[in-house]
């Protein structure tokens, strides 16, 4: 396959495809909605929701907090490399 003619969202698929057929029981995803047309993007997160009610766990590192108030059960707000003590991300607003 020639990679190289390949969207920015078709290698972030592929990516998380080889990584899926290997059946890790953890799977952490960094940014892996950048490319993604909102199609694709439902696709993929219902994908990670369906392996996550499964008993994979799921570890989604985002700056889409769009996709986070979504589909995440538990979030970690981190600012400057630490987390955010007594943070927590509710219907669109940070709450302390």
């Amino acid at each position: 396959m020639l990679l190289h003619l390949l969207s920015r969202g078709q290698k972030q698929r592929l990516a998380v495809a080889s990584i899926l057929s290997m059946e890790p029981d953890i799977i952490v995803l960094d940014e892996p909605t950048t490319g993604q047309d909102r199609g694709h993007l439902n696709k993929f997160l219902a994908r990670m929701k369906m392996l996550n009610e499964a008993g994979k766990m799921i570890s989604l590192i985002s700056h889409g907090m769009g996709v986070v108030a979504e589909y995440a059960s538990r979030t970690i707000v981190m600012k400057d490399g630490g987390d955010i003590d007594g943070c927590r991300y509710q219907r669109g607003f940070f709450q302390a």
